[in-house]
């Protein structure tokens, strides 16, 4: 977008696009307040074409205003939600950052892999801010069941000053089945971070979003794709059936474990909090005499 083209949606002008979804854009953004106030966000808008469906701008209405209460330093931050015109749109906080997908290709590029302690300590800090999410509550103190089913590296963003970020939790997604049917292109590009009763479009609950999360240290740690095949079914296959690559590195004992635990096929043997799985990790990182921490 060259800057004849930018364009504004509520306050906040249009700079640049960032990404295009089969649900939302993504845009970088300059919000303008008063007294000459500025600050650079990120801006979700909402497709034409969905808008003018009820039940999803319901949905998205209804979760955008969940996540907004979600307030930690390991999730982004939502600022607003508004409507312009006839779309809607979120405004949410601008993270000047890698993601963890980034730097596993640079890890790639230059070694094969993520050190171990680097890569616990991004996941410990994405456990913290997901285990926060899973506990929302509504106004009745009645648990919401946020799950963000999105979970994957391209989601997990590392900061300059060493802290990780969980980007967008529960936006546009719901688990409602004739919305998944209506728009399920916009899973494109993530089945290899599903988790097997995802997969098998049944009921989920904060463990898979556990499953997920051990995908991406897996991935981290091995330098290698855990269920990446050559189409989209052969990859939910593998994921369903527990088809798990062995990795050129051998992980020690205790990671091994871990792993074993996160990735079960069966939801009832997995960790059953994402707080249980941090634990779990730190205790590994401090019996190895691993720095995780992130001075």
């Amino acid at each position: 977008m060259n800057e004849n083209d930018r364009t504004t949606i509520g306050r906040y002008e249009l700079i640049t696009l960032l990404a295009h979804g089969g649900m939302a854009e993504i845009h970088l953004a300059r919000e303008h307040g008063i007294a000459g106030l500025e600050r650079v966000v990120v801006i979700k808008k909402m497709l034409p074409q969905l808008a003018a469906d009820p039940e999803f701008v319901d949905m998205f209405l209804r979760e955008a205003r969940i996540a907004a209460k979600i307030q930690h330093p390991n999730v982004v931050e939502i600022y607003d939600l508004g409507k312009d015109k006839e779309t809607y749109y979120i405004a949410m906080e601008y993270i000047r950052g890698t993601t963890t997908r980034e730097i596993d290709i640079l890890a790639q590029k230059r070694n094969g892999n993520v050190p171990i302690n680097i890569a616990i300590a991004i996941i410990i800090g994405a456990l913290r801010g997901l285990h926060v999410a899973h506990e929302l509550t509504n106004d009745d103190g009645q648990n919401v069941g946020l799950i963000h089913r999105d979970i994957s590296p391209h989601n997990i963003m590392c900061t300059g000053d060493g802290n990780v970020k969980l980007l967008d939790f529960g936006i546009a997604k719901s688990t409602q089945k004739n919305v998944e049917a209506t728009y399920s292109g916009n899973l494109k590009g993530k089945f290899a971070y599903m988790s097997p009763e995802q997969c098998l479009r049944k009921p989920l609950d904060r463990r898979s979003d556990l499953f997920s999360m051990g995908i991406v240290l897996w991935e981290m740690v091995s330098g290698e794709r855990l269920f990446k095949r050559n189409s989209e079914m052969e990859m939910m296959q593998a994921i369903t059936s527990g088809d798990f690559k062995k990795p050129q590195r051998a992980f020690p004992p205790g990671l091994e474990e871990i792993f074993s635990q996160a990735l079960h096929t069966d939801k009832n043997k997995r960790f059953f909090t994402a707080e249980i799985f941090r634990y779990a990790l730190q205790a590994f990182a401090e019996n190895n005499n691993l720095d995780i921490s992130v001075d």
